[in-house]
Parts: structure tokens; sequence; C-alpha cells
């Protein structure tokens, strides 16, 4: 047997005697081991069985080995280095078998391991291990189909204004056949899948779907495709046992178009200008447009919201209208044009000054049957085509005159007067005149008056009485371009007569005069007029009459003033003479008679008169108040700067003594609307004025009488002027232009931010009418916003603005929608409309994001195994933004 030493005892005896000593020595043989055997494990399992999440460092199994030589030092190795090591003990005969790598049991489900033991005279054993792995739940679920993708992307359509719709099958972007949404766990523990909606964009989509029965999509509400035309849903598939164990994938649905909205123009009317003259096929120019650039083109926006995706284009057009002949269409894209089919010849059109043609545009939508018109105003710009044309000549050639003056002609006699027209307009018709020539050396006696055509003796002068003249005149036209003037010429033939002496005469041969007994001396009764055909001078006398010298008459201008205290009552007749100094000299009588008042002779005075300088009324305005749908009402009154109530119209004469003293007629003489007598009667006598017929408000809301009042039949008469207002019977309430309106802001507007219409054509323009104030008048109406302090309500110009009046935040609202209940109601009335206002809010930027499930420092902490190589799973870190 092996010993690692042997034991002698050794005994010496000698004799010495009787005694026999004995010596004992203890001998220890030290046996040096020779290393003649292997090494061997000691209860190797042949294999173990661990979980593929088993983290780097674990101790699978504890290798035990010995040998049968004395303190032999053993090695202990494995030759697998993908995944497993040996780490030794301070014992030679033990040794660790750890995980050196994360182990994937989705790569390898086992390893075939060779343990090896050597001594320290290299004598070796091998032994087999199998290491057996089992699957974790490390692998999320997969969305299919999927080869090496990143996210599945599932998509699929459907029509606009559809709902309770389920999606079940859906294309995937890359591949040709349909799927139903399906994701299995890539582990082989094959945990229920679970499916579930994270997000759906735009998120005020959020309740429009529901996930039903696992992994089908349900419509829940119809959507409008010219609100929105697809939407993104973001779907989560998890494992039942393990929620965080999850995948995301992304379905598109894409909202197909129908036809379910009218065609409609951009504006109410268009204004556009024609040149006359313009070549067939040119364009009609947009009015207010001024660049020279083919964007000057009257468009005509035809909109049709169904057009958005191209399916819903096919329109009819045409024109309508006295001169639609002239015109034509083309459409190209959204807009219409308006051409020329004719060229334009604006005097062959019936219009006024400027030329304004009414069109009507139809756009026939042939797939829907659809019609929209819109109004069409096209101004014709004149072209100067037209030169001048005199009209009043001689009958023969309208551009014949002839005339004759006196030897003795003096300065601006007038010879003849030329009159020309020019069927163009504005300044292409602005005729001027001048004198183009004038035969025998008299161009210095002629001129003419450049506007009127009026041909005149230009300095007094002495003509030759044999003496013919011609003078050739021109009318000529002032367009713009002085290039583009037209003229036309006209002549001039007259003759010079001797001159016959003529008698002056009075243009009145008998003057009726009253005078105020107060009027002073020197004051003036009445000026004579007398006219001498030879022009001669003239002198005046009183040759009659004037014993008691009451007047005098000045020599040279005829006036007759007040030349001692007047008599009242006195009725005075004078005969008065003018004598010119021709050769011979000749004479003319006047009569003229004379009243003397006890005052002046006032026409009569309506009462009260609140504007009067010294005796004479300035004019009264009567204004009264009548309840629309009553008749029969005697008319009460107020007089303009006065608060007294009068219950009729009267005038007084201001005179105390006056001959042929009458009553006073009264009469309406004039008023607006023109059929005012429909409706009211006056007495003649009294002034009383009564309403004959009902009026209704909504069609007339004022009348304007002229109120005539006269001295008898024929004598002096005043006006005065009667505002019958009609006050409104309450017969309507207010009413929106619209049941509802949408619109939009962005959060954090600024407070007095008015909210915007949702196709970004401005402000919302909100608009309420009240048949009983006048249509289309909203000027006596109030707005407010009920129960919101967010929003105010800016009225500009009778129309309504909502303000922002509170700072929005979209995260705090539901559906990032907002919805406004807006009335509207007379001010004097309790009567009211409401209408709602559905306000979408757009997100701004203001959150950051957040990370999800980490400490309150936004600190992730996480455990890796040692060996873990780049590129591995290490964590899904997930952030959200509440934006």
């Amino acid at each position: 047997e092996d010993r690692d030493e042997l034991i002698y005892e050794l005994y010496c005896e000698y004799d010495v005697g009787l005694e026999t000593p004995t010596i004992t020595y203890t001998l220890t043989i030290m046996i040096d081991d020779i290393n003649d055997n292997d090494p061997e494990f000691v209860d190797l399992p042949n294999n173990v069985t661990i979980e593929e999440a088993t983290l780097v460092g674990t101790t699978i199994a504890v290798i035990s080995a010995t040998d049968r030589d004395f303190n032999d030092f053993l090695v202990i190795s494995v030759n697998d280095n993908d995944g497993f090591g040996i780490v030794e003990s301070s014992s030679h005969d033990l040794a660790y078998l750890v995980v050196t790598k994360s182990l994937d049991y989705e790569g390898t489900k086992q390893y075939e391991l060779v343990l090896e033991v050597t001594d320290s005279a290299n004598h070796t054993t091998n032994a087999s291990m199998t290491v057996y792995l089992e699957d974790s739940d490390d692998l999320p679920p997969r969305f299919e189909p999927c080869d090496n993708c990143v996210q599945v992307s599932y998509y699929t359509s459907i029509p606009e204004n559809d709902n309770a719709t389920l999606f079940t099958k859906f294309n995937v972007e890359g591949y040709t056949d349909e799927y139903e949404i399906i994701a299995y766990d890539m582990d082989t523990l094959n945990s229920t899948i679970y499916y579930s909606i994270a997000e759906i964009s735009p998120s005020n989509y959020t309740d429009w779907f529901t996930m039903v029965d696992n992994a089908t999509i349900y419509l829940n509400e119809s959507i409008d495709r010219e609100v929105v035309q697809e939407i993104i849903i973001t779907i989560k598939a998890y494992e039942s046992e393990n929620p965080d164990s999850s995948v995301l994938a992304t379905v598109t649905v894409i909202i197909e178009d129908s036809d379910d909205n009218i065609l409609e123009f951009g504006e109410k009317e268009y204004w556009g200008q024609a040149v006359e003259n313009s070549p067939v096929s040119g364009w009609v120019n947009d009015y207010n447009t001024t660049d020279d650039s083919d964007n000057d083109m009257l468009h005509l926006i035809s909109i049709d919201a169904d057009e958005l995706n191209g399916e819903f284009q096919d329109l009819t057009l045409s024109i309508s209208g006295t001169y639609a002949s002239l015109f034509t269409t083309s459409t190209h894209f959204e807009s219409t044009y308006i051409a020329y089919s004719e060229m334009i010849d604006r005097e062959n059109i019936t219009c006024d000054d400027p030329c304004i043609i009414n069109l009507t545009v139809s756009a026939n939508q042939t797939t829907s049957g659809d019609v929209s018109t819109v109004q069409v105003y096209v101004i014709i710009v004149d072209e100067n085509d037209n030169a001048p044309q005199f009209i009043n000549g001689s009958e023969t050639y309208h551009n014949h005159y002839s005339g004759s003056v006196e030897d003795n002609t003096t300065a601006d006699t007038t010879i003849v007067t030329v009159y020309a027209e020019d069927a163009d307009e504005g300044n292409n018709s602005l005729i001027t005149y001048s004198i183009d020539f004038v035969n025998n050396d008299g161009g210095e006696y002629f001129d003419i008056e450049p506007y009127t055509g009026r041909v005149f003796v230009s300095e007094s002068t002495f003509f030759n009485s044999t003496s013919e003249y011609d003078i050739v005149v021109r009318a000529q036209d002032n367009p713009a371009d002085e290039a583009e003037q037209l003229f036309n010429i006209a002549y001039v033939h007259f003759t010079v007569d001797a001159t016959t002496a003529t008698a002056p005469s009075f243009i009145e041969s008998y003057i009726s005069v009253d005078i105020s007994v107060d009027s002073a001396v020197g004051d003036c009764v009445v000026a004579l007029v007398a006219d001498d055909p030879n022009d001669d001078t003239l002198e005046y006398e009183i040759s009659y009459g004037n014993e008691d010298k009451f007047f005098t008459i000045d020599t040279y201008s005829g006036v007759i003033s007040v030349n001692a205290e007047l008599e009242l009552g006195s009725n005075i007749t004078l005969t008065a003479t003018v004598t010119d100094f021709g050769s011979p000299r000749q004479t003319d009588n006047a009569t003229v008679n004379i009243f003397v008042t006890d005052a002046e002779d006032y026409a009569p005075e309506f009462t009260p008169c609140p504007n009067k300088i010294g005796n004479t009324c300035l004019g009264v305005t009567y204004v009264a108040y009548v309840l629309e749908n009553e008749e029969g009402t005697i008319i009460e009154y107020t007089v303009e700067s006065e608060s007294t109530n009068i219950t009729n119209i009267s005038a007084s004469d201001p005179n105390v003594y006056m001959r042929d003293m009458q009553d006073i007629v009264y009469t309406i003489a004039d008023g607006s609307p023109s059929d005012y007598d429909d409706y009211f009667n006056m007495d003649n006598a009294t002034g009383l004025i009564t309403v004959t017929k009902s009026v209704d408000r909504e069609n007339v809301t004022q009348f304007e009488l002229i109120i005539k009042a006269q001295e008898g039949s024929d004598g002096l008469y005043s006006f005065a002027t009667v505002i019958v207002n009609i006050d409104d019977e309450d017969e309507f309430s207010p009413k929106f232009e619209y049941e509802s309106y949408n619109a939009t802001i962005t959060e954090n507007d600024e407070i007095g931010t008015w909210i915007l219409s949702t196709d970004a054509s401005g402000p919302l323009q909100i608009i309420a009418y009240d048949d009983d104030i006048q249509q289309g008048d909203s000027s006596n109406l109030t707005y407010e916003v009920l129960d919101d302090t967010r929003f105010m309500v800016d009225v500009v110009n009778d129309i309504c603005y909502i303000q922002v009046a509170e700072l929005i935040d979209r995260e705090e609202l539901e559906n990032s929608q907002i919805t406004l209940t807006l009335i509207c109601y007379e001010t004097d009335n309790a009567d009211r409309t409401s209408t709602n206002i559905t306000i979408y809010v757009k997100d701004e930027n203001d959150n950051a994001p957040e990370f999800v499930n980490s400490t309150s420092d936004n600190t992730f902490t996480f455990i890796i195994d040692e060996g873990t190589e780049a590129g591995d799973l290490i964590a899904i870190i997930s952030a959200s933004d509440a934006d």
C-alpha cells in the first residue's frame, strides 16, 4: 500500500552483570512520493439546468477533484470560453463553474462542456458536462408580418361620414396581402397577448375609436374628410403575465372623400375691368389689382372642399346677363377666368358712366348637380376711339355754322355757339374748343370759350359793313395720353350788318311794389332796368306821379329810393321814363305802383320757429313717430331744438296791415319715398296730418314730407319739413347668420386676441340680424358669451368678434376644444337667441417631455451582467409629452 513513512523501533542489549541494560531507538523512514497517479473528478454531475436569465458571474456547479499522489497540485479548467468559465478556490482540489456572458435561449438552448483536471506532472483527466437552458421572459411580443422591421405599419381606408365600422383586415407596408392585427410572444412561454390603443393623432379624435374583441378596431363616430385626411392610431401589444413587456405598431386610417360639400365661390361678388376694343380671347382684369403681370387677371375662385383629392372637379360654367355673349369662361384648377368672345365696343352698350356690365357666372358640378352662382361686375374702360362730332350746325352739314353782327359791335358780343359731342366717356369725351384760322386777317377780333364753344368778338371795333369772315373751329377731346387725342373741324361763316337805330325799352313796363311804412330815406324801392339794342348810354327820370317828392330816381342806374317819410296805406303810381343818347334821342315809359304797408309783406311763418334772423324764419323741421301697422292716427310732433309736443302743423301771417290778407292753405307739396301720398293726408285748413294706410317698417323706416303753407291759392308761401319715423313693432327675434360656428385659437394666445375662422381667412366674424330694426342692420343688438369667463365679446362696425379673456391651456381641456354659447338680444327687449361656437385649441409646444417610471430626479438604475456586449438590449426607456 502507499505509505508516507515507515517507523521502526530498534533495541540494543549488553551483559554487564546482574543487569542487562537495553537501549531503544525509534527509526522513522520518510517515503518520498512518486507522481504515478492520474487525478480524478469527484461526484461530477453529467448535466446542469439553468435559466436563460442567469446573471454573469453566477456559479452553476462546484467542481471537485482528487489525486492519490501526496500533496499534488491540481488545475481545473473548461474548454468552452463562450459563456462559461472556471473560478479557482483557495483549495487546490476545488473550483467553481460560472456564467461568463449573457445567455440567449433563442440562440443556443444547450452547451456541451469538457472539463479538465491536471496535476503537477501534467497527468490529465477529462470529463463531459451538458448545460441546459430554460427560457425566460426576456423578449417583448412582435407584430406580424415583420421581417427585420423596427415597427409594423398597418394602413386601411374608410369613406368619410361612415360610422359603426369594424376594422379587421389591414394592408402592411412592404407586403401585398391583407393581414389581421396580431402579435406573438417571442419567448417560448407563449404568454397571452392583449391589445390596447396607446395614442391617436390628431388627439381630438381619441374618442372616435375603440379596441374591441382583442385586436379589432371599431369606429364610433363619422369623420369629415374636410377636417382631417388621415388618422394615425398607435396600438400596443403586451403580455398578460408581464404588461411591461410590450411592443407598438401604427395603424394609418385614410379618410376617403365623398361628395358632401356644395360648390361655392370665394367671394360674394367680383369686380373686373375690360378695356374697350381688346382682342378676342383676352382676359378680363381684376379691378382691384394694379400690377401689369398675369396676376391682374380676374380670378373667380370656385371652392368645393371635396375637390381636395381631385375627384370632384368636373365643372360646367356659363355666363348670363344682357351682354353675356361678349364673354366666355375658362377654368384652371379652382380658378375661373373670363375672356372676351367678341370685341367690345362700349358705345354699343347701354350703360351709365362709368359703364358697368352685370354678369351672372354659374358653376354646375356635373358629379353632384350642385350649382353655385356669383355676380360679376365688369367695368368697361373706355378707349378713345371716337372723335368729337358737331351736331348743332346747319341741317345739311352739322359742322357748318353762320351768323351776323352789326358794324359797331362791342366786345364779348356772341357770334355763334358751336356744340360737339363725343361718344366716349370721361376725359375721352371732355371737349375743348379752339380757333384754328380766321380769314381776312380777322384773328385778333375773335375768340372762343374753350368749354362752351361760344364764338365772340374779343374787343370792341367798327367792322366794315360789307365784311365777311370765315372761322375754322377745332373740337378736341382730352384723353390721358395726348398722343391719342382726336378732333374734328367746324366752319363758321358770318357777315357784318349796318347798324339800325332802335329806341330803348324797359325790361318790365309795369311794376308793383309793397314797401314798409318804416322805410328810411335812401332805402331802395325798386331798380328799373332798360335795354338799348344800340348799346347807347341811358338816363332815367320820374316823369309823373311824384308831386309830393316821396321818391327819387338815380339818373344812370334807374334805382328808385325813398326820399321822405311815407304815409301808411298810401298807394302811389309813378311814371318812369328812360331816354337814350342816340340820334335822334328816343324814350320808353314804365308804370311803377307802390303800396305802403304797415310792415314788410312776409310769407306765412311755421310755428314754433327756433331759427330766426330778425323777422325771417330760416325753416322748421317737425319730427313725428308713428307705430307700424296702425292707421288713422293723428300725428303728434316735436320741433327740432324744441321739447314741446304739438298735435298739428300751423303757420301764421306775420303781417298786421296788408292788402289782400288771405287764409293760409296747407298742402303736402312733395315727399319721399315717392308713394308718400298713399299713406298720409293733410287737412288744408287745420294742418292736421293723418295716417291713411298702415306702414310696414320692414319695408320703409322713414318718410320725409315737404309741407307748404300759402296765403290763399296764389299768395306768398313757405315750406317746412316733416320727418315721420316709423317705430318698430317687435315682431321678430334676432337671428344669427349661421346656426353654429367653428373657430380656432392657439393655446397661450394673448388676452385680447380674436379667435380665428377655421379656413384661416381671418378673425371669426359673427353677424346677427333683427328684422324689426332693418334687414341687414344689427346696430341695436347686444352680444354676450354665456357662462364662460375665458372669452369676451368685441363688436366692431356691428360685427361681433370673440376675444380671449384668459390664457387657455390646451392640456387642461377635454378633446382640445371649447364650446361657447353666444347670445344676442335687442338692447330694449328681452327676446334673445343663441348659437354655439366650437373652438379648436391648437397646441403650442409649451411642455417638456417627461420620462415614464423614473425616479423623482429622472434617474434610472439598471443591473447588467458582466461581459454584456455592445448592442445588447439593456432596457426600454419611455417618455411622454403633454403636447
